[in-house]
This record gives structure tokens, C-alpha cells and sequence, in this order.
């Protein structure tokens, strides 16, 4: 090192440490020399077999620590920083570091009016301020000289900005510059922005170490305190860290695609997260909600602040905003580079798995998401390119299984645009990824059970629905909005992959030929529930309004009892999701939202919210008590209704020619197990004997 280099950078890191109170730095022909209060010290750089420092005072002084310092400086390649940490650390009195300390502060206070969040890194959040913006800065201006102190980094501001920090990681591996960037309006509600600048790691690292979980929106715990988030970075870099020799600096594409990691709705299991348990927010508000005993469409108020469904939109929308921005930027990168020089960044990058997630969902989810205009873009740039190796392993799979869905649609409204353009992107793809890859046709093992695999067929069907005695039939012949149609045939396809057919439970869709917004639903009943294997049958009628109101739906088969306390005589819904529960504590994220809410969730919540173990528990009465006894003696009057109304009454007759062949099957491949099942309900309750030997000629006849 050059004198004068080592005098720049001892000015610099005095700069940056006042409360080292260095003075008078200079140099002559063999040193470097600086002041400390009344000390002078110098610097020498030897260059013998190797390069080291040594450090003397003017006039010279035997001094054990200096000795000691030399010499680990000698048997060790030690730093100019670490040096000075050591010799500041034997000189400065305590009082004089907190007093500077304090000086620091009001240098960073004095930033603050001209600092800001850099635009380029975070969206426009529109979400509730924890702080308001001063508190904010004297938050992070506290969190910067906390970690001032900590031997192994070094701390600087980017640009004199208190919200961009560089941090130096001082690791084995090699140094690691981070950097954190905050929102000076969010933070700490926001997780900061964490980028791994270099060096350069494999296997996509960096990526991965921004969009870890710990620094995930999803993820993220607002009480996390820097110097957590930067233990974090050294544990993950320890364990998985693998310096990219060939490559020291990320290309820009790959800065972009860095950026991108920050937005990512972290939903893949990425081993290098493994070794934490971490809890996604929604997923805690379902931990609270069991605990509670709370009992279907009754939310407790409070709840309602768990999840803020404004804020939660708000923040998504403007995530869409900026991923769609990135997207844009590296379709035009790829379009000016030469594609066999970033061939190998595609395919490493975050960018692939990404775009594989964005494609495995519903049309519906297309249709609301102006951010597929540029995935598609983006894929038919690539696919023009010719690079099918990023269709490989994923992609084209799931571009195939969303083609399926299209035609699917087309069979509902042949004038949907959405259908039309994926299939057109899909055929340009294939024909290219066809022409360089050897189409394999492994056979795949079946793994579905008897009963599955005659069931299936069944899952959803576009027939003709016996209008009579349809609940809602005085609506069939009004003609549905454009707006419906586009609506449902994007929405109706994807109930092929996403309605259960299982052993266990399963869940049967009709939907009419000419009037889709006409539908019959037939769910069977869960096991270990007063409603096993029972066949109920339910009418639905969409709305013109939809999806700016909830479904209409009814349950036929009640026997004008009422089987649940959300199911009513006649067969009305209580149900929040259905908006047909009014009242304070039907709130938050049980409502129906137009934004979010399907008719899969409907029929999912009625499966799995009403039909359940303990429906006792879903009266609003009861959700703030648990009692055992009086929930075993509520069962066991439902095993009764089930067994007449949605076994016996269905067996006697056709009175849903629509599900007849469901039905049949249904008792035939489970007959066994329904009679095992009802004959412990025969036991538990004498007066089922009855019923059950009617159930049992029934299925042998």
C-alpha cells in the first residue's frame, strides 16, 4: 500500500469514527503519521518475505499492547482499520467515546433533511405508519452507531443517505460488502432491502440471501434489530457460501434480477431457510383463531386487526408495480445482449423459478394481474431468442398445464382474449422447444385408489341442470352481464385442478350448458365428522354483480332440520364468506373480498369450516366456552340427519338426477366403510339401530 493511499484511508476511517478523535494525519518517506489526543503514533508498511505493519509511537515507548499488536500483525495479514480499532481502543477514555458518540449522532441528524429512500428500491407503500418519519430516523440513526461499535464490520452511509448503508462484513470467506437500503416512511413496519454486493457467491446466493424469509415482507417481524438481520447474512454465507472465482461482479441483469428477490412473495422452501421455523403472517392469524375455539362466520372483533385486508391489497398492488417495472427493464437488457452471454444468468437466477410460480395459477388471477403482459412478453422474447433452456425442468410444463386450461375456458365464453393469447404464446414456444428436445413419454405409475380414479370424472362437468327445482330458478332465463361471463370462464376452469377428489373427502361441481352462472354442488361429507361420507347437495347461482357480491348458494337435503348451527332449516348459509352473517364479528379476512374471494373458497369453507369434527363449536353462543360432553351429545343427533338425508333419502330415490351416477358410485365403492362408520353411530345412539339396517339393505340391494 501505497503512503499516500494509507494516509486517504486513515483519514477516511476517522472520518468515519470520530469518536477516535485522530488528528494531523501525514506521511513521510517511511510512514504514516497521526495524532490521538496528545500521542503521535506512526505507521510503517515492511515488505520482507510477506507484507505487514508496524505500529511505534513518537517518541518511542515500550508498550505491551503494541508489541502484541505488531506482532499478531506480523504472523497475521492484518488490516489498517483493525489496526487503528486496537490503538484507539488503548488510548480513547471512555467519557471521550460517548461524548464523540454523540457528536456522531448530530452529524446524522444533520443528514436527515437530505436523505431520502432511493426511489428504485422500494414501491409507493400505501400502509399504516408505525412512526411517524422522525422517530423513524432517530430509530436507524440509534441502529447505525449501535453497530459502529462491532469489530467485525465496517460501516459507512452510500451517498451521505442515513437510509443506504455499506456494511463490511469481515469474514473468512472473503469481505462481504452488504448493503441495506430502508423506508424511510415504513420502516420498521417494511423490512429493509438487504443486497449482497459482493463478492460474487454461486449458486445463486446473493438472490437467495435477499429473498430469504427473514428479510420477506410474508415473513417479516418488525421487533428485528440490524444486527440480527447481519447475523443472519454470516450464518447463511458460513454454511452455503461458495465464492464464483471467473466472476467478481454481478452483470446487470443479474443487479436487476437481485432487486427482483426483494418482491418475491417467498413461498419456495429454499433449504438455506430450513434451519429457522419461519411463520408466514396469515398463517398466524389461523394459529389465533384455533386457539380461540372460534366457531365459523363468528370472528372474535379483535381479529379483525390482525390482518388488515386495505393495507395487505395496497402493499401487493404496488409489489405488482415494481416487479412489473424489473421485468420490463431485463426484456429490454436481453434484447440489446448477445443471448449466449446471458444464457447462464437466466437459468441460474431466481428469474426462472419465479416465472414458474407466476404461471401456476388460475386464470383468474392472470386476468386481475396487468404483470403477465410482461411474463408473457418476456417469455415470447425468449422463446424468439431461442434459449430453451429456460423452459426446461418447469416452465413449458406449466405453460402446457395453463394451454389445457385455456381451451377450457374457450368451451365456456369462445370470446375470451385471456384464453386466446396464452395459447398463441404456448404454440410459439412448443414449436421451437419441440424442434431441440426429445419429447420423452414415460409411462407414470398410478397411484390413484379405485375409488379416485372412477370419481374423477365427475369433478366438474358442463351439462344440462334440471332447472325446476333449482332454488334459484326464477333467475335462469335473465341474460348475464359480459363482465359475468368473463368472469366465470376464467374462473370455472380452474376448479378442474383445485375441487378435492379423495378417499377422504371430495367435492362435485355441475355447472348449466347455457347459463354457466347456474351450478349444483354435491360435497361428501369429511372423516371423523357427524357428516362422513353423507352426500350434500347444494344450489348456486352467481350474481350479476359478481365478483362485487358472494355467490348465492343453498343446501337441499336438510329435512327441514337444522343440521349445523350454520345450516338452517331452510337451507340458508351462515357463512362470513357469504356475507350472510351480519354482525360485528364478521370482519377481516372472513368476509367476502372481492379482490381475493372464489367460489373455490366458498365451496373449500363449507367442507372445511362448516362440516366439521366439532360443529357445535361453530354456534356463536358457544365459541367462548368448550364443552365435551354437550358437543358429543350435539353429534349425536347430526349422525342421525346424515344418515337419513344425505344416505338413506338419496338411496331410496332419484331426486338429483344430475349427481345420480356420483351417488351410486359413492355407496357402492364405499359401502364398507359406511356401514363400519354407521353401525359405531348405531352404537353411540340406540335409536339409529333403525336407520341403520334400512342403510344396510339399501347398499345390498
Amino acid at each position: 500500500m501505497q503512503l499516500m493511499e494509507m494516509e486517504k484511508s486513515i483519514n477516511k476511517w476517522a472520518k468515519d469514527h470520530p469518536e477516535a478523535n485522530i488528528k494531523n494525519v501525514s506521511y513521510d518517506d517511511k510512514s504514516v503519521i497521526f495524532q490521538i489526543g496528545a500521542k503521535r503514533f506512526k505507521i510503517e508498511e515492511v515488505i520482507m518475505n510477506k507484507k505487514y505493519f508496524i505500529v511505534k509511537t513518537e517518541p518511542i515507548e515500550r508498550l505491551k499492547w503494541i508489541d502484541k499488536l505488531n506482532l499478531l500483525s506480523i504472523q497475521n495479514d492484518i488490516s489498517v482499520s483493525r489496526i487503528l480499532r486496537t490503538i484507539v481502543k488503548n488510548n480513547v477514555e471512555p467519557i471521550s467515546k460517548e461524548y464523540l458518540t454523540q457528536k456522531k449522532k448530530l452529524e446524522l441528524y444533520d443528514l436527515i433533511v437530505s436523505s431520502h429512500t432511493p426511489v428504485d428500491k422500494f414501491p409507493e407503500l400505501k400502509i399504516n405508519k408505525l412512526f411517524p418519519k422522525n422517530v423513524i430516523a432517530d430509530m436507524i440513526i440509534n441502529e447505525y452507531i449501535e453497530n459502529m461499535s462491532n469489530d467485525n464490520l465496517e460501516l459507512n452511509l452510500l451517498d451521505n443517505n442515513i437510509y443506504c448503508w455499506e456494511v463490511k462484513l469481515k469474514m473468512s470467506i472473503s469481505t462481504v460488502i452488504v448493503h441495506i437500503y430502508f423506508n424511510d416512511n415504513y420502516y420498521p413496519n417494511y423490512p429493509p432491502i438487504i443486497e449482497v454486493v459482493s463478492p460474487n457467491f454461486l449458486n445463486n446466493l446473493s438472490y437467495r440471501i435477499s429473498n430469504s424469509k427473514m428479510f420477506n415482507f410474508h415473513y417479516w417481524n418488525p421487533s428485528n434489530k440490524i444486527t440480527k438481520l447481519l447475523n443472519r447474512v454470516i450464518d447463511i454465507i458460513n454454511k452455503w457460501g461458495v465464492v464464483n472465482d471467473k466472476s467478481s461482479v454481478l452483470h446487470p441483469i443479474e443487479k436487476k434480477i437481485a432487486i427482483l428477490a426483494n418482491y418475491v412473495n417467498n413461498t419456495i422452501d429454499d433449504e438455506i431457510d430450513r434451519d429457522i421455523n419461519f411463520i408466514p403472517y396469515l398463517n398466524l392469524i389461523k394459529v389465533i383463531r384455533k386457539n380461540n375455539h372460534n366457531g365459523t362466520g363468528y370472528l372474535k372483533d379483535n381479529a379483525s386487526k390482525v390482518w388488515n385486508v386495505e393495507e395487505y391489497l395496497n402493499i401487493k398492488e404496488q409489489q405488482k408495480q415494481k416487479i412489473r417495472t424489473l421485468i420490463l427493464d431485463i426484456i429490454d437488457d436481453i434484447k440489446k445482449e448477445d443471448i449466449s452471454k446471458i444464457n447462464k444468468i437466466l437459468n441460474r437466477s431466481i428469474l426462472k423459478g419465479f416465472i414458474n410460480e407466476q404461471l401456476d395459477v388460475p386464470l383468474l388471477e392472470i386476468e386481475n394481474n396487468k404483470n403477465y403482459d410482461a411474463y408473457f412478453n418476456l417469455l415470447d422474447c425468449l422463446a424468439k431468442s431461442e434459449t430453451i433452456s429456460f423452459f426446461k425442468n418447469g416452465i413449458y410444463d406449466t405453460l402446457k398445464k395453463l394451454k389445457d386450461e385455456s381451451e377450457n375456458a374457450l368451451r365456456y365464453n369462445k370470446n375470451n382474449r385471456l384464453a386466446k393469447k396464452i395459447i398463441l404464446l404456448y404454440n410459439t414456444v412448443d414449436t421451437i422447444y419441440n424442434e431441440e428436445t426429445d419429447t420423452c413419454t414415460d409411462s407414470i405409475e398410478e397411484t390413484d385408489s379405485k375409488y379416485v380414479k372412477t370419481m374423477k370424472q365427475y369433478k366438474l362437468r358442463l351439462i344440462q341442470i334440471r332447472v325446476g327445482n333449482h332454488y334459484y330458478a326464477s333467475h335462469y332465463h335473465k341474460q348475464m352481464p359480459a363482465k359475468t361471463i368473463q368472469r366465470l370462464s376464467n374462473e370455472i376452469p380452474a376448479l378442474e385442478n383445485s375441487l378435492p377428489i379423495a378417499d377422504n373427502s371430495s367435492i362435485f361441481l355441475c355447472v348449466d350448458e347455457e347459463h354457466i352462472n347456474f351450478m349444483k354442488v354435491l360435497i361428501i361429507g369429511p372423516p371423523d365428522t357427524p357428516y362422513e361420507n353423507g352426500c350434500f347437495i347444494f344450489d348456486m347461482f352467481i350474481p350479476d354483480k359478481y365478483p362485487n357480491v358472494a355467490p348465492n348458494i343453498r343446501v337441499k337435503n336438510t329435512g327441514n332440520v337444522k343440521m349445523n348451527p350454520n345450516l338452517n332449516e331452510d337451507g340458508s348459509i351462515c357463512l362470513s364468506i357469504l356475507d350472510t352473517y351480519v354482525g360485528d364479528t364478521a370482519k377481516g379476512s372472513e368476509k367476502w373480498i372481492p379482490q381475493i374471494s372464489t367460489i373455490y373458497q366458498v365451496l373449500m369453507s363449507i367442507q372445511g369450516q362448516i362440516l366439521v369434527e366439532k360443529p357445535w363449536l361453530n354456534g356463536v353462543e358457544h365459541y367462548s366456552t368448550y364443552d365435551d360432553k354437550m358437543s358429543l351429545d350435539y353429534n349425536k343427533g347430526i349422525y342421525g340427519y346424515t344418515m337419513q338425508y344425505a344416505m338413506i333419502d338419496l338411496l331410496d330415490k332419484c331426486q338429483y338426477p344430475e349427481f345420480d351416477e356420483v351417488i351410486k358410485n359413492h355407496f357402492r365403492l364405499k359401502k364398507e366403510e359406511i356401514l363400519n362408520t354407521c353401525k359405531k353411530w348405531a352404537d353411540m345412539n340406540k335409536t339409529l339401530k333403525s336407520k341403520y339396517k334400512k342403510l344396510k339393505l339399501l347398499l345390498s340391494s
